[in-house]
């Protein structure tokens, strides 16, 4: 019910980002159409909250007349032939950039809006760590960077049926509603998935997905990169259990325990003052981790397997007694670690398996961090984006485009079957070759 409740206020704020395309005497009208393709109101052109901006697309172009609250009206054309049909938006002046509005409520908006051209608000967006992040969030964005939402061009009616979102949009917010900016400062119960009464730091839609995979593909080894509190390592050790009571996972991490738990207690404590979370712990605190250990289902490791020759000849001999192997790769998310990660552990994965990349969203997270001036957790990535670098997003843009990785492995993106996922993109699949 927490869950549901919060989508709903992710959608309505989403609807509030998406500018309140709203219908109904609110100063935003046709006045005449210039193109043959239809404009109709909420769906091909609207008004920003504000009524300064109108945006238009599906090749509808127009004038559209405005009027703001207790002012005069104004009529304002939009599009011309030839456009393109993604979202533009237009003032009286002609073609805008997409803006970025300060709410008035719901989440903070971005330090500047896009229609203020004061000299402190230019000199803001000439920074490079800004560029980088206002082409990070824009909608429009074209490249081929793999963590952009599958359904990106999926549009939904709001439940009062009078707003127009995007699934982009619902899971860019609902990525930073679960991001260090987001719910758990506000409501700890709604951030990530209770299991036996751990806590496992995966959000609701992976963790179902991951529980089909390992469940429909019966792995019954996994390798992880990044122990960090445990929780995930319990998560998968337990579903594994459920069809396989031999079934392992070799997790590794290069912080020891005492230090990982040392930033894991004050997040899990807060979290289980909430209605519904009493009692809730760090995987390395529950008793699951200790009986787990003693029976073998869990083994964790200190240190980073790519970083020993001797550790991969240990990790070969252990996957070589196992029929499927699954790599999951929750460590450093920088872009570098994460390639070297994938070349150096991708011969493990066996044929149909998959090898996944969390945390692909980061780069968004740390957009919204800059972009709102709260980039104070994320600095790195802007230095990191100076270097023409990033988080593992950018990594399995880099790896997936190459033909050497096309030859054996593909980008699986139906697994994302929420369209909301915290590793878009990471999924990849090992192809099942016939030799």
């Amino acid at each position: 019910m927490v869950a549901a409740q919060w989508l709903l206020i992710i959608a309505a704020a989403a609807a509030a980002r998406h500018h309140r395309r709203i219908g109904g005497e609110d100063g935003c009208a046709l006045y005449s159409k210039q193109s043959i393709m239809p404009c109709v109101k909420g769906s091909t052109f609207g008004c920003l909250a504000d009524r300064a901006i109108v945006w238009i697309k599906g090749g509808c172009r127009a004038t559209i007349q405005v009027r703001a609250r207790n002012g005069p009206t104004e009529n304002i054309r939009c599009g011309e032939p030839g456009d393109s049909p993604n979202v533009q938006y237009c003032n009286a002046r002609g073609v805008v950039t997409r803006p970025h509005v300060r709410m008035q409520s719901g989440p903070p908006g971005y330090v500047f809006a896009a229609e203020d051209n004061s000299e402190e608000a230019r000199q803001w967006r000439n920074r490079s760590s800004v560029q980088f992040a206002l082409q990070q969030m824009a909608y429009e964005y074209s490249g081929n960077y793999s963590a952009a939402w599958r359904y990106k061009d999926r549009w939904m009616v709001t439940p009062d049926g009078r707003s127009w979102i995007s699934l982009h949009d619902v899971a860019t917010l609902f990525e930073i509603a679960l991001g260090p900016m987001g719910l758990h400062a506000q409501a700890a119960a709604a951030v990530g998935v209770e299991w036996f009464g751990v806590d496992t730091q995966q959000s609701v839609t992976d963790s179902q997905m991951l529980h089909s995979l390992l469940w429909r593909l019966r792995v019954d080894l996994v390798v992880e990169l990044g122990t960090m509190c445990g929780g995930s390592a319990i998560f998968y050790a337990k579903t594994m259990m459920a069809y396989n009571p031999r079934a392992k996972v070799l997790t590794y991490d290069v912080a020891l325990e005492q230090q990982r738990l040392r930033l894991c207690e004050p997040f899990s404590r807060r979290r289980s003052q909430s209605p519904g979370a009493r009692g809730l712990v760090p995987g390395l605190q529950h008793k699951h981790w200790t009986d787990l250990k003693a029976s073998g289902n869990i083994v964790p490791v200190i240190g980073d397997p790519t970083a020993r020759r001797s550790a991969q000849h240990e990790l070969l001999n252990l996957t070589s007694q196992a029929q499927v192997v699954m790599v999951i790769d929750d460590g450093a998310h920088e872009m570098l670690p994460v390639i070297r990660h994938f070349k150096q552990l991708r011969q493990f994965v066996t044929p149909g398996s998959y090898y996944l990349a969390q945390d692909t969203r980061l780069d968004t997270d740390c957009a919204y961090a800059i972009l709102t001036s709260r980039q104070h957790w994320c600095e790195p990535w802007a230095k990191l984006r100076q270097l023409g670098q990033g988080y593992a997003g950018l990594a399995i843009d880099s790896l997936t485009q190459t033909a050497e990785f096309a030859q054996e492995w593909e980008q699986d993106r139906t697994i994302e079957a929420w369209g909301v996922t915290q590793h878009p993109g990471g999924y990849l699949r090992r192809k099942i070759t016939n030799t």
